[in-house]
């Protein structure tokens, strides 16, 4: 998904460009060899450790933004508030306090601490659950997360939404990219040597120096740590969240997954192990029955969807975007991105 992104935004910058001027050189279309390179390299630039401690912490500062938690916790009141869900997540913790996992390590801990209270015996339980849960059950759940992005049956919403997108930012783009067409094709004609290439060279040569793999590292970092990025993409996040359309999938796909039978046990399964760990590869396969479950992957496609199909998307993506190149700041992050090349 993140390579995706990354495809569509440099994409969208290269194939929107419709010179004003006869002399400038046409760019041609980005296919073939050209494509497969330019699809290797961003392949490449995604796995790469400072733009994943990149995204890292453009995620983290988007979930900090306090608005957007303040909406979170209110829809995770709505939820645990729902009645199927309250007897769904009763059906996954009740085992938990009849699991022999649990009983044994509440009894060595009362040995060893003879006098703790209840209540401190439970704090400490709680604790230390906790610290297992980061430690053991996170890496696993993060690894569950993507293998379910990947089986979300989407595509055609997710073109639908693409198209628009190519469409709306096409439009927008224009204008910037007519007015620096004239100094892409000076850069263009010295790289071939002095010489108009043709459009099919003017592509390659293109691809091969303006999104180098170091430029494009160095783009994903500096704009994953824009401020103005980060605020302005909480706030989509924000208003996103806030759509009839998102809330009624959100309740409707929590609904299912919590009331489906398969998924109570393997999640019951999931928490004990992060007390009763086992491998590594044994706690991943535990985790993977709960996001390989269908009620899981129906639910999430159901929010994929909702997310997709919903018109007021594009508009608010729009607002957006035009928020953040109204930033000085970030504008001189996009243009550096653009032009420094």
């Amino acid at each position: 998904m993140r390579a995706a992104l990354a495809v569509i935004a440099i994409v969208l910058a290269i194939g929107a460009c419709k010179p004003r001027s006869e002399a400038a050189v046409r760019i041609g279309e980005l296919d073939g060899p050209v494509m497969a390179q330019f699809g290797r390299r961003v392949d490449a630039v995604m796995a790469n450790p400072a733009v994943d401690h990149a995204i890292d912490g453009l995620l983290d500062a988007v979930g900090s933004d306090r608005a957007l938690r303040a909406a979170g916790a209110t829809l995770a009141d709505k939820l645990s508030a729902d009645p199927a869900v309250k007897a769904g997540v009763e059906a996954i913790t009740a085992p938990l306090a009849e699991s022999p996992v649990v009983t044994n390590r509440l009894q060595a801990m009362m040995a060893a601490n003879p006098g703790m209270r209840p209540d401190e015996l439970g704090e400490a339980f709680g604790r230390e659950f906790e610290q297992a849960y980061a430690s053991t059950l996170l890496g696993p759940i993060e690894n569950g997360v993507r293998g379910l992005i990947e089986h979300i049956d989407d595509q055609a919403e997710r073109a639908a939404l693409e198209a628009q997108l190519f469409g709306m930012v096409g439009r927008s783009m224009n204008a910037y990219l007519a007015d620096h067409t004239a100094a892409w094709t000076k850069r263009v004609v010295a790289l071939n040597g002095g010489k108009t290439p043709s459009p099919d060279r003017a592509a390659e040569l293109y691809v091969e120096h303006a999104w180098t793999e170091a430029h494009m590292i160095d783009a994903m970092v500096a704009l994953c740590g824009d401020p103005g990025l980060r605020r302005e993409l909480a706030a989509f996040l924000r208003d996103v969240l806030a759509l009839p359309s998102i809330q009624v999938a959100l309740v409707s796909a929590t609904r299912e997954v919590a009331s489906d039978p398969a998924v109570q046990q393997a999640a019951t399964g999931a928490l004990l192990s992060a007390l009763d760990p086992g491998t590594p590869a044994q706690v991943q396969t535990v985790v993977d029955g709960v996001f390989g479950a269908p009620a899981v992957r129906h639910g999430a496609t159901a929010i994929a969807k909702a997310f997709l199909t919903d018109p007021a998307v594009v508009p608010l993506l729009d607002q957006a975007l035009r928020r953040v190149w109204a930033d000085q700041d970030s504008r001189a992050t996009l243009e550096k991105a653009m032009n420094d090349w």
